[in-house]
């Protein structure tokens, strides 16, 4: 519910007269004194609310894009031009409620909350001491006063768990978020601020908002698009954030991620979540020579191809002399492993898996001056 600021003002309903301002009777062969008329009351206005500051770019704010022009063949040196994510996914551990609680409590609730919260998984706000399937209806009230209404159920635990999310034109200030049901209720008041390190935000499927960033900095801006189990790097381009450090970067690609770099800081990523899993894997791996072996074009995390000819044998262990327990067939795609490869007998032998993951082990990159295997694009 809204909070409206009403201004009353009371109007004068008639005038008050006394003796001192009462029409004197003009004396004998004088005149009449005439009283000076009161000077007009000062027109009253209604005083100014301030408006609420938010995570959103000022009217002002520069712009630049990623457009068809930006397509690079050629990632920016030292980039990978494909990567994918390490497999495992996402997970986020169960908040659990002790035993004996016998009254509604928050367990896990912040007294502030950075805008932008991460656009996977949020900020959570859990509770303990309800009752199992308990019906839990949530008000969360925003500094502007707008609400959000919904209904949580309590787990076998009595917990229910809330992820407060943000999004773009939130105002920072005091928020407030209240619970009810029949166990009881909770109420628990919480500041969204400003970011305090440079963050990306979307404004829309196609626009991200840059903040936080040094004054007047260059940045690379860096998008991948989706390409069945990888992400493609794309397009790049160099751009410079304004005197506050902020940007508006509109994508006219089918771009799934964006990647801000600057001064030689770790990225900042439109997907925060995805970009830790990353890590450092946008960056090409660093492989020390190995004798006589050709110098590897294989990375890290990432897929290669077996080459025309003979078959790929896979081992148990790198070397020759380990146990063969598998082959990979010309023009079969492997899963090249996050692990180190390994030098053995003037070859360099990689960790690989199967696109089935049934067969997994060690295979050889090329030997003489010959690769047997390529990277996959």
């Amino acid at each position: 519910m809204k909070r409206t600021l009403i201004a009353v003002w009371w109007l004068l309903a008639g005038l008050l007269l006394s003796g001192c301002n009462l029409p004197v009777s003009p004396a004998a062969g004088g005149t009449a004194r005439v009283e000076p008329a009161a000077a007009p009351l000062p027109a009253s206005t209604a005083a100014a609310v301030p408006a609420l500051a938010r995570l959103q770019a000022p009217p002002n704010a520069d712009k630049d894009s990623l457009t068809r022009a930006d397509l690079q063949s050629e990632p920016p040196e030292g980039f990978r031009r494909a990567l994918i994510v390490p497999p495992g996914g996402f997970s986020i551990p169960p908040e659990e409620c002790p035993a004996g609680q016998i009254a509604p409590n928050l367990i896990a609730a912040p007294d502030e909350v950075m805008l932008p919260t991460d656009p996977l998984f949020g900020t959570a706000f859990c509770s303990c001491g309800w009752g199992v399937n308990e019906q839990v209806d949530l008000t969360l009230t925003l500094p502007d006063g707008s609400q959000t209404r919904e209904t949580l159920t309590a787990g076998a635990d009595g917990g229910a768990c809330y992820r407060f999310f943000s999004r773009y034109g939130m105002p920072y200030g005091s928020a407030s978020l209240d619970l009810r049901g029949y166990s009881g209720s909770i109420s628990h008041r919480f500041q969204t601020i400003p970011p305090a390190v440079p963050a990306v935000v979307a404004v829309n499927a196609s626009m991200y908002y840059l903040t936080g960033f040094p004054a007047n900095e260059e940045v690379l801006l860096v998008s991948y698009r989706p390409d069945k189990t990888q992400l493609i790097l794309d397009a790049w381009k160099r751009a410079k954030v304004d005197a506050r450090g902020e940007l508006l970067v509109t994508i006219e690609l089918d771009s799934a991620l964006l990647a801000v770099f600057a001064g030689g800081q770790p990225p900042v990523w439109s997907q925060p979540s995805l970009g830790k899993l990353i890590g450092s894997g946008y960056l090409k791996s660093q492989i020390a020579p190995c004798g006589s072996a050709p110098p590897s074009r294989l990375d890290l995390n990432s897929y290669a191809v077996v080459t025309e000819g003979q078959p790929n044998n896979i081992r148990k262990q790198p070397g020759t002399d380990a146990t063969v327990i598998g082959k990979a067939n010309p023009g079969e795609t492997l899963l090249i492993w996050n692990e180190q490869p390994v030098c053995s007998g003037n070859m360099l032998w990689w960790k690989v898996s199967n696109l089935a993951g049934t067969l997994s082990g060690w295979t050889v990159e090329g030997a003489g001056g010959r690769y047997w295997l390529a990277p996959a694009e």
